[in-house]
C-alpha cells in the first residue's frame, strides 16, 4: 500500500457544485452493467428531461459530466471531436447564475416580468450555444460560411440588426450588449418604476430553437449532434419565470433538446405561458427522480457507493493498488459479531449486572411488574412466583434470546390463562430451537428473526441507556437512502471522530471502531436535521417529523412491539385536513421522509391503496429507530392529522398513548387485585 498520503479528509468536499471540471470528472463513477447512468439521463433524447432529486442526489454531478467542459477533458481538450463522437453538445447552465431575483416586483405586473425574463434569459442561452459553437469552429473556422449564418440570424429578430454584424464573435458581442441594456433598466426599476425601453426583438424560442437549424445549413461538421440546454438549480426560478421554461419545454424543435435540473420541491408549477396550459409527461417531457431511482437499483447503488467511496480514498492514497478493493473497503468497518445471535455483544453489555449478582434490567421489570399484582388467593408469595417465571425464561448465555422469550410471554399475557404454565411452554420452544434448530421451533425462530434488530436494540437500550449501534459499510450505504451527498457526509463525520479517536481511519493500524461510526451517523444526523430548511412550513415539518419518531420509538421499545423495524407508515390519500397534506407533502419534498414506491394495500380496504413513506434513514439515529423498512404503521385520519396538522396537535399525547397502550404494558383482564384472576394468572 502506498504510505505517502495526503494530508485532511478524503470526504470533505461533498457539493459537485464546489468541482472543478476535472473533479466531476476523476469523480465520476456509475453502476456496473447496462441501464448505469448514462442510460437513465440519455443525452442524446430529444424529449426534454426534468431531472429531479432530493439535496445532494447527484443531479447536478451528472449534469456537469455531460456537459460541454467535461467532454473536452474527455478528447484532449476539442470539443468538437466530443460533439461528433459523443453525438451531442451539453451546454450546462445554472438558474443561479441569472441572480432572477431581480425580474420580480418593483411594481411592475407578473405580465411585464415574464416577457423581460422570457427575452432575458433566451438571449443568455443563445449567447452560451454561440460561444459553444464558436469554440468548434476554432479547429475547422473554414467549414462555415459565418455571413451566411449571421444573415439568417438576423431574420430572427424583429427590429434590425447594425450591418457590421458579420461574424459569429460580432453576433455574441450584440446579445451580450442586449442582455447589458436589460441589466442596467432592470437595476433601475425600483427607482424609476418602469420597463418601457426595453425593446423587446425576438419571439420566444426564436434563437435557441432556430439558429442550430440556420448552423447545420450553414455548415455539415454538426450533422446528427444534438445541443442539449442543461438548466440546473430552477427550484430558484419563480412560478412565472417556470412558466417560460415549460413554453420552451413544449415547443421543442430541431436539434434541440432542454434538461432542467430542480430538487423535489423545485417545481412551482407545470402551466406554460399564454393560455397557461400544462406541460405533458411522457409526451412533452420525461420525468426522471434521481435518488428514488438509485435506491430502487438496490445492488447498483451499492456498487456505485463502493466505487464512490474508494476514488476519493485513491485520491489520498488510502485504497490499495490491486487486489480486492471491496473487501478490503468493507473489512475497513468494525460491525457487531452477530453469530449465535449476538452472543458476544450482549453478553458484554450484561456483564456489569451478572458481576454484581443483580436481574438482568429486562427480568428486573417483568419482576416489577408481577410484583405490582396483588398476591391475595394466590398459591405461592408473588415475588417467589415472579422468580420461578423469571428462571424458566433464563438462557444466562444468550441474552438475545431470553428477550424472544419475554416477548412471547408478554403477547401471550393477553390471553393466558396461567403466566407460569406459558413461560413453561415459551421456554421448550427456546429449548427446542437452541438443540435443534428452526425447524425444530419454527413459531419461536420467527419471533427472532422478525424482531432481532428490535429486541437488540432494546437490549442497548435496557443496559444503562446505551446508544444502539449503526455500524459496517452495508449500514451506511443503506443510510445515505440513495443520496451520494448524504453517503459523503456520514463518512466526513466518521473519519473526523476515529482520527480523533486515534484509530488512522483507511490504515494498517486498524478499522474504524463501531463507537467512531456511530458518532459519526449522529454527528451526521443532526448535520441532515439543520441542513434541510423548507421554506415553508418548517417548525411544522419539524415538530411532524418528531412527534412520528415518537411514535416509532414507542412501538421499538414496548414491551411487545406490533410491528418490527417500524420506520415507515401508510395513510389514505384521501384523509387528512388540507394543512396536514400540505406539511406532509413539505416533509417528502425536503427529504425528512422517502416516498415508497406503489405505495400500500389498505388494511382496510383491499381495493385501495395507501400512501406510504418512510422516516429518512438519516434521520433514524437521531431516535434510534430502526434504519430498515420491514413493518408499517397506517395511520387514520385523526392520528394522521394529529401528527401533521398544527391545530389538532393538542390530541396528539392522547392518541399516541392510546395507539401504543396495548405494546407499552401486558394486557390484564378485570381488576388487577382480584383474586379469582390471581389464581388463574399463577
Amino acid at each position: 500500500m502506498n504510505t505517502t498520503r495526503i494530508s485532511g479528509n478524503p470526504f470533505d468536499l461533498t457539493k459537485a457544485s464546489d468541482f472543478s471540471d476535472e473533479q466531476i470528472q476523476q469523480f465520476w463513477v456509475d453502476l456496473a452493467g447496462p441501464g448505469g447512468l448514462e442510460d437513465l439521463f440519455k443525452p442524446r433524447l430529444m424529449m426534454p428531461m426534468l431531472l429531479l432529486g432530493g439535496k445532494g442526489s447527484g443531479k447536478t454531478h451528472l449534469m456537469r459530466y455531460f456537459s460541454s467542459a467535461v467532454q473536452k477533458l474527455r478528447f484532449n481538450g476539442s470539443l468538437l471531436s466530443a460533439a461528433q463522437q459523443e453525438k451531442h453538445i451539453g451546454i450546462y447552465v445554472r438558474a443561479d447564475g441569472l441572480n432572477v431575483g431581480r425580474f420580480d416586483g418593483k411594481g411592475q405586473s407578473d405580465d411585464a416580468w415574464a416577457a423581460v425574463f422570457s427575452y432575458y434569459f433566451e438571449l443568455w442561452l443563445a449567447t452560451h450555444l454561440l460561444k459553444h459553437v464558436q469554440d468548434c469552429l476554432t479547429e475547422r473556422a473554414d467549414t462555415i460560411d459565418q455571413r451566411k449564418l449571421v444573415a439568417g440570424a438576423r431574420s430572427l429578430f424583429t427590429s434590425d440588426l447594425p450591418s457590421s454584424i458579420e461574424t459569429i464573435a460580432a453576433l455574441i458581442d450584440y446579445l451580450a450588449e442586449l442582455r447589458r441594456h436589460v441589466d442596467h433598466i432592470v437595476a433601475n426599476c425600483a427607482i424609476h418604476q418602469s420597463l418601457r425601453d426595453i425593446d423587446i426583438c425576438i419571439s420566444p424560442g426564436a434563437l435557441v430553437y432556430k439558429l442550430p437549424v440556420l448552423l447545420n445549413s450553414c455548415t455539415d461538421i454538426f450533422k446528427d449532434v444534438l445541443f442539449v440546454f442543461m438548466i440546473d438549480e430552477i427550484e430558484n426560478f419563480t412560478v412565472t419565470q417556470q412558466k417560460f421554461l415549460n413554453s420552451l419545454i413544449r415547443y421543442r424543435e430541431g436539434p434541440v433538446s432542454i434538461k432542467i435540473g430542480a430538487r423535489l420541491y423545485g417545481l412551482h408549477t407545470k402551466k406554460t405561458l399564454g393560455a397557461g396550459e400544462e406541460i405533458k409527461q411522457n409526451s412533452e417531457y420525461e420525468k426522471v427522480e434521481l435518488d428514488a431511482w438509485l435506491r430502487e437499483h438496490v445492488k447498483g447503488y451499492k456498487g456505485l457507493a463502493e466505487a464512490l467511496i474508494l476514488k476519493r480514498l485513491q485520491q489520498f492514497h488510502f485504497a490499495p493498488a490491486g487486489g480486492d478493493a471491496s473487501n478490503w473497503l468493507r473489512n475497513q468497518f468494525e460491525e457487531l459479531d452477530s453469530k449465535n445471535n449476538y452472543r458476544v455483544p450482549t453478553l458484554a453489555l450484561v456483564k456489569k449486572y451478572d458481576e454484581k449478582g443483580e436481574l438482568r434490567p429486562y427480568f428486573k421489570k417483568l419482576k416489577e411488574i408481577i410484583c405490582s399484582l396483588e398476591d391475595r388467593g394466590a398459591e405461592a408469595p408473588i415475588q417467589t412466583i415472579a422468580d420461578n417465571i423469571i428462571q424458566l425464561l433464563q438462557l444466562p448465555n444468550d441474552p438475545l434470546l431470553e428477550k424472544v422469550n419475554l416477548y412471547l410471554l408478554y403477547k401471550e399475557w393477553r390471553n393466558t390463562s396461567n403466566l407460569v404454565a406459558s413461560a413453561t411452554a415459551i421456554a421448550e420452544q427456546a429449548r427446542n430451537f437452541l438443540e435443534n434448530g428452526k425447524e425444530a421451533a419454527p413459531k419461536y425462530f420467527d419471533s427472532l428473526d422478525h424482531f432481532k434488530s428490535d429486541l437488540l436494540a432494546q437490549i442497548y437500550q435496557d443496559c444503562n441507556k446505551q446508544h444502539v449501534v449503526y455500524a459496517g459499510l452495508d449500514t451506511l450505504i443503506h443510510l445515505s437512502q440513495g443520496v451520494p451527498r448524504n453517503l459523503l457526509g456520514i463518512l466526513k463525520q466518521i473519519f473526523r471522530r476515529s482520527h480523533f479517536a486515534g484509530e488512522r481511519p483507511f490504515s494498517e493500524a486498524g478499522k474504524i471502531s463501531i463507537s467512531s461510526q456511530g458518532e459519526g451517523i449522529r454527528d451526521a444526523a443532526a448535520w441532515f436535521w439543520d441542513d434541510a430548511q423548507p421554506d415553508r412550513h418548517g417548525s411544522e415539518v419539524r415538530a411532524a417529523i418528531e412527534s412520528l419518531a415518537k411514535l416509532f420509538r414507542g412501538v421499538r421499545y414496548s414491551l411487545k412491539p406490533a410491528e418490527c423495524d417500524l420506520a415507515t407508515f401508510s395513510v389514505n390519500p384521501k384523509v387528512g385536513s388540507e394543512m396536514a397534506r400540505d406539511v406532509l407533502a413539505h416533509a417528502e419534498n425536503w427529504s425528512y421522509l422517502v416516498r415508497v414506491r406503489d405505495g400500500g394495500v389498505s388494511r382496510n380496504d383491499s381495493n385501495s391503496i395507501d400512501d406510504k413513506f418512510q422516516l429518512s434513514p438519516m434521520l433514524v439515529a437521531r431516535w434510534e429507530v430502526s434504519e430498515h423498512r420491514r413493518g408499517a404503521i397506517e395511520l387514520q385520519e385523526n392520528l394522521f392529522n394529529a401528527l401533521f396538522d398544527p391545530v389538532c396537535r393538542p390530541q396528539l399525547n392522547t392518541l399516541l398513548a392510546e395507539r401504543l397502550k396495548g405494546m407499552e404494558e401486558p394486557y390484564i383482564k378485570g381488576s388487577i387485585g382480584a383474586s379469582s384472576f390471581q389464581n388463574k394468572l399463577f
